[in-house]
């Protein structure tokens, strides 16, 4: 069991208003987790409204209409996770079956952050990827996620939060949500269905610089989605709490809004997650 603090501060240049704001912070409930409490906290305080958007998502939203110049917005959660349970791996010919038969549109087709383009093939032709090499697609998975993460280096100054994949493998490095954003463009090229997963890693004791994190799932066992972390190399454990699912990061961000006024808004966010046996800590701020 595991609690999380997730604090966003938006502070902005000249005082606006009319400030709409969509909030991204409540942990899913599926299969392997159960969000067992969630509060948002505002300040300005106003009234919040929630909707789940097309893909299961809990989305909050909310308007502050008078004139301010900071805003904060503070989740608070504690979530259950269990360990993903062992799943037999699928063929290919049982792949395309289940594509047939399931809504996989979305997790199949090309989003805003990932798209086709050459550097995409360049790096399969490297990883020496293609269906008769692999004998199953998550073999084929695994290859993937090994691969990068092997040949890519974790670096927070290669990319920004917008860049495509195209400039990610060109750096051969980047963040998480980068390493998630390749292996997305590589699987989607073999039509595999997967999964943009935004979420919190608990690390242990020892204080981390960031807690958020972000990862892929991929349909490709007989229990359906199977989570990887290609920042790491590594299948998922119950270590890793899931915010929220999407294409890729265009779909999962924490917040996002609009707001009248000639401003410029800056924004600083700190994330704590600690087992339900630990004290809280102080807050981190972490750079974007």
């Amino acid at each position: 069991i595991y609690q999380i603090r997730h604090v966003t501060e938006y502070r902005y240049s000249e005082p606006i208003r009319d400030n709409l704001m969509e909030v991204r912070k409540h942990p899913l409930s599926n299969q392997n987790q159960r969000c067992l409490n969630i509060s948002l906290t505002l300040d300005p305080e106003v009234r919040m409204f929630r909707y789940l958007d097309h893909l299961g998502n809990v989305v909050h939203h909310f308007d502050v209409p008078w004139i301010h110049q900071e805003l904060s917005i503070c989740g608070e959660s504690v979530v259950e996770v269990k360990p993903p349970a062992a799943t037999a791996p699928i063929g290919w010919d049982d792949l395309r079956a289940a594509i047939e038969q399931r809504d996989f549109y979305d997790m199949l087709q090309n989003s805003p952050l990932v798209s086709p383009c050459p550097e995409i093939e360049q790096l399969c032709a490297e990883l020496e990827l293609s269906e008769s090499r692999a004998q199953t697609p998550l073999e084929l998975v695994e290859t993937t996620v090994r691969g990068l993460s092997e040949r890519f280096k974790y670096r927070r100054d290669a990319t920004a939060v917008d860049s495509p994949v195209s400039s990610v493998i060109r750096q051969r490095g980047g963040v998480c949500q980068d390493f998630a954003h390749v292996v997305l463009g590589l699987l989607r090229r073999f039509q595999v269905p997967c999964r943009y997963i935004s979420g919190y890693r608990y690390w242990g004791e020892q204080p981390q610089e960031d807690t958020s994190h972000a990862w892929i799932e991929a349909y490709v066992g007989e229990s359906g989605w199977v989570g990887y972390d290609p920042s790491r190399g590594l299948a998922v454990d119950e270590n890793y709490i899931c915010n929220c699912v999407g294409r890729d990061y265009a779909d999962c961000p924490p917040t996002r809004g609009v707001y009248r006024g000639n401003a410029t808004g800056s924004l600083r966010y700190a994330v704590q997650v600690h087992s339900a046996e630990e004290e809280a800590h102080d807050d981190r701020f972490i750079r974007r």
